[in-house]
Formats: structure tokens, sequence, C-alpha cells
């Protein structure tokens, strides 16, 4: 019996150590692993070998998350599951030595597993250093050689100190947000300036602490060696380009200016930015940071662009982004090796939320924008560009009219007038307007007979019209009525007809 068990044993081991060669070959075949893991894994239990259990239930967790894609595969998981899959290799040969110690502590890489699993960060970097040493009584874990930071502990509680501080004046500043949301219609204009103040004063005072945490953090390191070389602290921004986050470092940026879309010069299906230096005007490619990323491009309906002014090698280049978020001072850490085809990339860096932001490479930048055709820039602008509504506010009164267009200029749309019916008829032969806001009672032309007349032309019989007077006429779309006027109501009756 004894010996029938011996050879089970062998067996078990031998699948075992074709198992974790398989799963080596192909990590990352979830279903194919899972099947491997749950044929070997009972067994290993059954015959007491703890350790390969043990293992090979971490392990499992791992894939049951892949799989179920709660978590995705990654460099940082394939280095994990090489490792955990080295340990079990290991433990079989031991035990075809006739070792049956169970003693070594695996729990670090159980919890690396677990930490894995759960989509936690755990330290990849860390498992490839780690050899196992074995001498005749103890199997211990030796760090591979590395430099060692001295800090003083008195250091760390200084610097838990402010971020304890830092915490404390979030929650105070969300109160006040809540309380002042709460209460906005009770709040007199002078009580909302007053808690305007405290919020820019507890705002300044957390920035403030930020600056000092992030000074001692670089002193305790500033001897590190290691650390000097793989991190830099570099200034930047933070900006959205087609819903990515990523950084522009501002060494390369010589001005950040903001500019409206109908300003821009067009070339040869290439946009420019017209500016003045030295009293000579000189003519800057623009281009949009979005048409670098993948994905269905996002509209952005800003009234203005904010452009970045970079320059390299002499030359001046606009990059137009879709949001500028805020101006940081961060470390910023290189990319990892196997980064290394990606050169629109120069580093990593984290944000307020310490969610993982790819710093922008410049120059690289610049290079694909010079790659792009003429014709591919103006399809991407085409797309991605709002269309500007052009507008007709037919009124005899001056004070009305400049009422209604200066609401209507401010939202981003473009405004004619007219001051009555037969005005209005001239203007509309030679501009195709988008919609049309009119009075009914006008001297010369009113508006029932102006949109008798408009209805009867071939390219305005379905465009919208918006009347606003003192009642409402049967050709018209929409009403507001003079009586009852409201700034909200307007423009969101005329987005409903533009079906915005």
């Amino acid at each position: 019996m004894a010996k029938q068990l011996d050879v089970v044993r062998q067996k078990c081991i031998l699948e075992t150590k074709n198992v974790v060669s398989e799963i080596k070959k192909s990590p990352s075949q979830v279903k194919l692993i899972l099947e491997l893991i749950c044929f070997t894994k009972d067994l290993a239990r059954i015959l007491e070998f703890t350790k390969i259990y043990k293992l090979y239930c971490a392990l499992e967790k791992v894939y049951v998350s892949l799989s179920e894609k709660e978590i995705s595969y990654s460099e940082n998981i394939e280095t994990l599951v090489r490792y955990v899959c080295d340990a079990i290799n290991m433990r079989c040969t031991e035990l075809e030595n006739g070792d049956d110690d169970e003693t070594t502590d695996i729990s670090s890489l159980i919890l690396d597993c677990d930490r894995a699993a759960a989509g936690e960060i755990f330290d990849a970097e860390g498992l490839t250093k780690k050899t196992v040493v074995k001498t005749s009584d103890i199997d211990f874990e030796e760090e591979a050689p590395d430099k060692i930071v001295s800090v003083s502990t008195r250091n760390v509680a200084s610097i838990l100190n402010v971020h304890e501080d830092m915490i404390s004046r979030t929650y105070k500043i969300s109160g006040m947000l809540m309380s002042m949301k709460a209460n906005q219609k009770h709040l007199t204009s002078f009580q909302i300036s007053e808690i305007n103040k405290q919020l820019m004063g507890e705002l300044q005072l957390l920035q403030n602490s930020l600056l000092i945490a992030h000074d001692e953090v670089l002193n305790i390191v500033k001897g590190d060696t290691f650390f000097s070389e793989r991190h830099q602290d570099i200034h930047g921004f933070f900006v959205y380009a087609n819903g990515h986050k990523c950084m522009i470092p501002s060494e390369y940026i010589v001005d950040v200016t903001y500019e409206s879309y109908m300003n821009y010069v067009t070339e040869q299906n290439q946009l420019y930015l017209k500016r003045e230096e030295d009293e000579q005007e000189i003519l800057i490619p623009i281009y949009s940071l979005s048409s670098l990323f993948p994905g269905q491009h996002a509209v952005e309906k800003n009234s203005l662009d904010t452009i970045f002014i970079a320059e390299y090698m002499g030359q001046r280049v606009g990059i137009i982004v879709d949001r500028l978020q805020t101006s940081v001072s961060i470390v910023k850490k290189l990319l990892p090796s196997s980064f290394s085809n990606f050169k629109i990339l120069q580093g990593i860096c984290f944000d307020e939320k310490y969610d993982m932001i790819p710093v922008l490479f410049i120059p690289e930048i610049l290079k694909r924008f010079r790659s792009l055709r003429g014709y591919d820039v103006k399809k991407f602008e085409a797309n991605t560009k709002p269309h500007t509504y052009r507008i007709l506010v037919v009124d005899d009164s001056e004070t009305t009219r400049q009422i209604e267009a200066g609401i209507l200029t401010s939202n981003g749309f473009l405004v004619d007038e007219a001051v009555d019916g037969i005005n209005a008829m001239e203007m509309v032969k030679g501009q195709q307007y988008d919609l049309i806001v009119t009075d009914d009672v006008m001297p010369r032309m009113n508006g029932e007979i102006f949109l008798d007349n408009l209805r009867h032309m071939e390219n305005y019989a379905e465009v919208p019209v918006l009347v606003m007077a003192a009642n409402p006429m049967e050709s018209g779309n929409g009403f507001v009525s003079k009586a009852d006027f409201k700034r909200g109501d307007l423009i969101q009756k005329i987005r409903r007809l533009l079906h915005e």
C-alpha cells in the first residue's frame, strides 16, 4: 500500500510540474489554465502537499478574477503567475528529494495573489528581485542587493501630520460646499461672497500643505540614487483629449492661449493661429491632440479652444486640447521596458486620485502632427468641431433685439438682427439661418405675413421659427411670451428646436 502511495505521489509531482510548465507557456490562456489547476489542485490536497495546494488556490483566485473580467491581464500579472509557478516547481523538486518540510513561508506570495485578484496594487518588481536561499534547517527569502534608505520616524510622523491636516481640510471644504448648496436659495449675495472667501482661504492652506508634504518627501529620498535615476520632479499640465487624461510637460510649452474656432486661418487644408510678435504677423500651425488618440472622437462644444503653443527645434506648433484641468509639479517615473515602443510617451505620473497618467513626449507629438496630411486634419476637424448655429432675430424694438442677441451670443450662437419683416426677407435671401426668432406686431410687414412668405421659400420650408411675442402664431414652431419672458426658457426652447 505504501509503495502504491509513493507511485501516486510521484505521478502527482510529475503532473504538477507538467501543469506548471503549460501555465508558463501560455499564462494568458485563462480558461485553459483554470481547467489545469482544477485537475491537479484537489489531488495535491488529498496527498497533503499543503504548500502546493495553497499556491494553486491563490493562483486560481487570480484566474477566476480574470475570467470574470474583474481585472485585466497585464505584465505585472504575468510576472506574478510565473513566480508562483517557480515556487510550485521548487516545492515539487523538494518533495522529489524527500523533503517533506512544509514550514517555508509563502504568505507574502499568497498575499500578492490576493491583492492581484482584488485588483489592488502589488509589488511585481519586488518579486523579480527575490531569491530563495536554502540552508540545512531554514528556507528564507533574501532580497537582491539594493540601496537601503534610512528614514527617521520623526520625519514620517511629520509627513503624516501634514496629510492628516489636508484630509481634515478636505472634509471642511466639502461640508461648506454642501451647506452652501442646501441653503443657496436663502443666502444673500454678501453671505455667498463671505463663504467664497472662506473656501479660497481653505484651498490656499490645502495647497500650501501639499507643497510642504511634497518637499518633505523629496528631502527624504534626496540621497537615494536609485530613486533619483528613475524619477524626476517635473512641471506640467493635466489635460484631456478625446476622453483620455494625460500630462503635457511644460519644458516645451512657451504659451497657453484661448481662441475661437472662427478666428483661425485656413491655407491648403491646414489651420493656422494668427499672432503678432515683434510687430510682425506670424502663422502657427495648430492641431488637435484628440486626433492622435483612438476611439470615437467626442464633440466638445467649447466656445473657445484651449491651445498650448509648443516650440521644438526652432518651430512652433499649437496643440488644441479638449480641456485643461490644472497646472502641477509632480514626480515622474520612467516607463517600464515593455513600453519602449510607445515613443509618444516619456514616462508616467500619478494624479490627485492616484490614477496612473501618461506623460506625453512633445517632440514625438509634433513629429506625428507634421506627418498628418492636410486632408486628414480637415476631415478630423469636420468630424469633431461643433456646428455654430446662426440665428436671425426679427423685432422692431432695438432694446428687445439687443437683449435677445446678448443672451444668444453668450450661449455660443451667431446672431443677425432685422428690424421688421421686409428687412428679414432681404436677409434670408442672402444668408441661410438655422433658426429664426420673430415678433408679430411690426411696421411695414408683421410676423404673420413674414412667416407666410418665408414658408414659400424651399430652403426655409423646414427651418424652425420661435415666436417671441404677446401671442403665438400658427406658422411658428414654438412660442415664448414677452410678458412672462425668462432667459432660461428662451435658450431651452431654442436648443429643443435645434434638436440639441
